[in-house]
């Protein structure tokens, strides 16, 4: 039963006591003290929002009683890893439930993220957003936790670290709690204002773990021709494709094993069986996709060794005026093109194979969770049947009668055992309740036999 129970929570947002992530992030991705020398983000007038840059602050006012309202800097860069710091004050209204706060792995596109607020009522909250719904993480009215130990009425600072869909949070420097969520891999930051609130933002900062990959190994040479500046490219997206497809396995096999374990922990049933032969079936599934992307590899590798020898033919070209190495080349790039249009569709049909067996996994989980609440039910049936026994028992110990010999055709008084006595009223309803009990048993003991 607890193998389950932690298998299921492997699969939903947990809450953990210390903090979890020990890294340090040292490399600036992203700073801005809303002095007006970073255009990334949107200034906006309109009947529901006001957000303005002035006086070396970033004032977000919204009008909107209904909603929050989140923005989104126009960066290129979305990592899995980074820590993100902010400091604003709440400017004082009426409205108690007025908020503020900050994004993490955020999508602009597809308007989800995780939102970390605080309200003038000096509580916090964790909101999970996604475009068909808003979730609380934290536990609460509406999500929303008393911190007055850390949450100050005005200027207030929150700090988030993320790390393998590990969360710390920290608010003015102290420790809060962490959390975890497996479902976004990696996204943006961003502000939040509440609805009817208004915020006065003095600075945002973003730090990662190590440089951004710019991709420096394979450069791209202004005075190449289209056809190998578009191999180049192509050469590029293929490598980084591939990282996130090694991620991907990894996570799948970890979540194999996990259920590998607990099935094999409890006792075997027909459904848990079934689940093991699914698993291991998945685990050959995935151990044939990563055969198939250290292929893809191996493919790569031999692109890129091409596109260095059709660079070092071009650097031959330029002082020949021979029409052969033109033709030779011309060949070569239609050549690599179809090779690389070979190894997109391995690709694509790679990636589709993924999708399946998550969701095959999905599948098997529902499966387990099912089977853990059958469990339960029956534990609970077995324990209402305990108690009815043994209340059964003491009212035929109460009555001098034999527990043991209830049943049999010999079922008369021992010899010691005082004589008959007359039924009274309160005798008769205690004939009838041990009758109901006994039938109830039988009954039961049928159920279970059955």
């Amino acid at each position: 039963m607890r193998h389950f129970a932690l298998i299921f929570l492997i699969f939903i947002p947990i809450f953990v006591k210390g903090q979890e992530i020990a890294k340090e992030f040292k490399q600036e991705l992203f700073h801005d003290n809303f002095s007006g020398s970073r255009d990334v983000w949107p200034q906006t007038f309109n009947l529901d929002n006001l957000f303005i840059l002035q006086n070396n602050t970033f004032e977000l006012v919204r009008k909107n009683k209904q909603t929050g309202y989140f923005l989104i800097p126009q960066l290129e860069v979305t990592p899995s890893s980074y820590q993100v710091h902010t400091g604003f004050t709440l400017i004082k209204q009426q409205d108690l439930k007025s908020s503020a706060g900050l994004m993490v792995m955020a999508n602009d596109k597809e308007s989800k993220g995780i939102c970390i607020e605080i309200n003038a009522n000096r509580s916090y909250r964790i909101m999970k957003i996604s475009p068909d719904k808003t979730e609380p993480l934290t536990k609460g009215r509406n999500g929303w936790v008393k911190n007055t130990f850390a949450i100050t009425k005005e200027y207030n600072e929150i700090m988030v670290k993320t790390h393998q869909r590990v969360y710390d949070l920290y608010i003015n420097q102290k420790y809060i709690q962490s959390f975890s969520d497996i479902e976004l891999v990696k996204g943006k930051i961003g502000l939040f204002i509440g609805p009817h609130s208004r915020a006065s933002f003095q600075f945002i900062t973003w730090m990662g773990e190590q440089k951004i990959d710019t991709d420096k190994e394979i450069d791209l040479d202004p005075n190449a021709s289209p056809e190998e500046q578009t191999l180049t490219k192509v050469l590029i997206q293929m490598r980084n494709e591939l990282k996130w497809k090694d991620k991907e396995l990894e996570e799948l096999k970890i979540q194999l094993k996990n259920c590998k374990a607990s099935a094999s922990s409890e006792s075997p049933s027909p459904k848990i069986t079934e689940s093991a032969q699914k698993n291991q079936e998945k685990e050959q599934l995935l151990q044939n996709l990563t055969e198939e992307n250290d292929m893809l590899k191996t493919e790569l590798a031999k692109s890129r060794a091409d596109l260095k020898r059709l660079q070092r033919m071009k650097s031959q070209m330029e002082n020949m005026d021979d029409g052969d190495y033109v033709i030779q080349l011309t060949e070569l790039v239609a050549t690599q093109k179809s090779k690389i249009e070979q190894i997109e569709n391995a690709l694509i049909i790679a990636d589709d194979n993924h999708r399946r067996a998550s969701q095959e996994l999905n599948v098997i989980m529902d499966e387990i969770n099912k089977r853990n609440s059958k469990i339960i039910q029956l534990e609970q049936r077995n324990n209402t049947l305990d108690s009815l026994t043994n209340r059964y028992r003491d009212l035929l110990i109460k009555n001098n009668i034999d527990p043991n010999t209830l049943g049999s055709s010999d079922n008369q008084p021992k010899r010691d055992a005082p004589p008959p006595v007359k039924k009274n009223d309160q005798s008769t309803d205690t004939d009838d309740i041990i009758e109901e009990i006994i039938r109830r048993q039988r009954e039961e003991r049928r159920r279970r036999e059955n």
